[in-house]
């Protein structure tokens, strides 16, 4: 499934708190902040109804096999948390939370990939300043769809949460619900 969405849908789910970050404004003067968002603020009402973003995903069967995930005869290792955990606590990997293939069982996956209007940044490749803004603000556009088809496909897609109602803070903070995993609460206990 390919969606397409306007601007305007998505600045509701642009993350500030990493566009700062990028613009590494931590520490700087609220006002300083306040100007920079201002700017992008202006930037994405100028972009709207003339770019877009566009997300794609699907569902597909798939198990695990140790660290890797096989979907279809496509094996596709996963890495480990690298921080140490602290004791009792495993080190994750997306693998952990995909049914075994030992188990004889297909679970499913989505993937999914983000983008926006290839044209957008090089727009303003002669002014260094709306270049690196355009830049940025792509990046937490492309996020904010990823949020956005998120969303979508636990209400209505997939329909785990139907009923869900987060402020984009909770969105924000991945405080959405999960499906049930019981085999893998049963895997991981002190994950549980």
């Amino acid at each position: 499934m390919i969606t397409h969405y306007s601007i305007q849908e998505i600045t509701p789910y642009i993350n500030w708190l990493y566009f700062f970050h990028a613009w590494d404004m931590n520490g700087k003067p609220k006002e300083a902040k306040q100007a920079l968002r201002a700017d992008a603020e202006a930037l994405l009402k100028e972009w709207e109804g003339h770019y877009f973003t566009h997300a794609t995903f699907d569902l597909f069967p798939a198990n695990s096999d140790g660290d890797d995930l096989i979907i279809a005869d496509i094996r596709i290792p996963m890495l480990r948390q690298q921080k140490a955990q602290q004791d009792g606590t495993p080190n994750l990997s997306l693998a952990d939370f995909v049914r075994p293939k030992a188990q004889g069982i297909a679970d499913r996956v989505g993937i999914f990939a983000t983008s926006v209007d290839a044209a957008l940044p090089a727009a303003y490749a002669k002014d260094d300043y709306l270049r690196m803004l355009s830049q940025v603000l792509a990046d937490r556009l492309a996020e904010g769809t990823a949020e956005r088809m998120h969303e979508y496909v636990r209400r209505v897609y997939w329909g785990y949460a139907p009923n869900e109602q987060l402020t984009m803070e909770e969105t924000h903070a991945e405080a959405y619900q999960a499906f049930d995993l019981p085999w893998a609460i049963r895997r991981f206990p002190t994950r549980a």
